[in-house]
């Protein structure tokens, strides 16, 4: 079994040579909401804004959350079950990593404002809403 968490990858900054310039917001710009039917964590979240334009081949990419699932770099996990309790969204994922391996993971997913926090079995990150 593979204990790595799926997403040990996403790092907690992004250094600027790796998103590129094309990872850059410009100046003055907001992120866009996700549409009003959509869950709250619907939306492109990245490690920091500057990270928002990175391509998917890139490690600092930003995850793409929708409804049923997300991608990020080279993990795409579906959503099994969402269940909402307060603010908070309790999420049954199976998740392809970037071995080839599929693994079960339960997440936690709250957002406030323009951030979103991500829990897993692993640990808790934040991510800004690029749109």
């Amino acid at each position: 079994m593979n204990l790595k968490s799926p997403h040990t990858f996403l790092t907690r900054g992004c250094l600027s040579a790796l998103c590129g310039a094309g990872g850059l917001l410009a100046a003055g710009s907001a992120p866009t909401p996700a549409a009003a039917e959509d869950a709250a964590y619907v939306g492109v979240w990245g490690a920091e804004l500057r990270c928002c334009g990175a391509p998917p081949a890139n490690p600092n990419s930003p995850m793409e959350m929708s409804d049923d699932g997300y991608d990020q770099h080279l993990t795409h996990c579906a959503f099994k079950s969402v269940e909402q309790q307060g603010s908070a969204f309790k999420v049954a994922a199976e998740c392809l990593l970037e071995d080839g391996t599929v693994r079960a993971s339960q997440i936690t997913l709250v957002v406030s404002g323009n951030t979103l926090s991500f829990t897993d079995e692993a640990e808790t990150r934040d991510y800004q809403r690029c749109r």
